[in-house]
């Protein structure tokens, strides 16, 4: 799903354009505008929306290896090797880390994964060290402003329905439109139902991650 889908959504919710229409440019670039502010004036509530994102690190066989961005938490990684083959390593705590008693031990694939969660910025080891290939890590990322009306975006379960019916509501009075009472019950029960959700995805970040079945000999 794209910003553009996601307004378009909002805009056939309150009758500013039909199923299958295109709105003009400049009622696109307004709703985008209403958007960001959403995303701002929620995080700013106290209620951080998260998306998930994928980030590619170049293996080289290195001790760790710095993270573009911080994380918040990692939801899933795997290991691409040069022959297209891939494996997942356990996410592993600091506990897990700790207990890897050969830390400088190779290998095609990686067993375990520790991300420090470091500030500002987070670092990831892994065990054993890949010489080569690829570790692709999807993680939830507290969601900014948005770059552009074509960004893909990636979001957890029931963020889409409720940016949606927020984005109408904010939008109705520069229509003209009234928002019916349906609209404006399903828009609350959509943000409460992702602030049950950050509390879950909050929640197994301060939980220990699952340690690794197979550890380093």
């Amino acid at each position: 799903m794209t910003v553009q889908n996601l307004i378009d959504k909002a805009l056939i919710l309150i009758g500013v354009i039909a199923p299958g229409e295109t709105p003009a440019t400049e009622e696109r670039n307004d709703a985008f505008d209403a958007l960001n502010n959403l995303v701002a004036n929620w995080n700013a509530q106290q209620l951080p929306l998260f998306s998930v994102k994928l980030d590619t690190v170049t293996l080289t066989g290195a001790a760790s290896y710095t993270l573009a961005s911080r994380p918040m938490r990692i939801k899933s990684a795997q290991v691409l090797a040069a022959n297209g083959t891939a494996q997942a390593p356990a996410l592993i705590d600091a506990v897990g880390w700790a207990s890897v008693t050969d830390k400088t031990r190779t290998g095609v694939f990686a067993e375990v994964l520790y991300c420090d969660y470091g500030y500002p910025a987070a670092t990831v080891t892994l065990s054993p060290r890949p010489a080569a290939g690829t570790l692709e890590i999807y993680s939830y990322k507290q969601l900014t402003e948005f770059a552009s009306l074509a960004e893909v975006i990636a979001l957890p379960p029931g963020y889409e329905r409720a940016l949606r019916y927020a984005l109408a509501i904010d939008l109705a009075p520069e229509y003209g439109r009234t928002v019916t009472p349906e609209i404006a019950g399903s828009a609350q029960e959509a943000k409460n139902a992702i602030a049950g959700l950050n509390a879950v995805v909050l929640g197994e970040m301060q939980q220990t991650p699952t340690a690794a079945t197979k550890q380093a000999a």
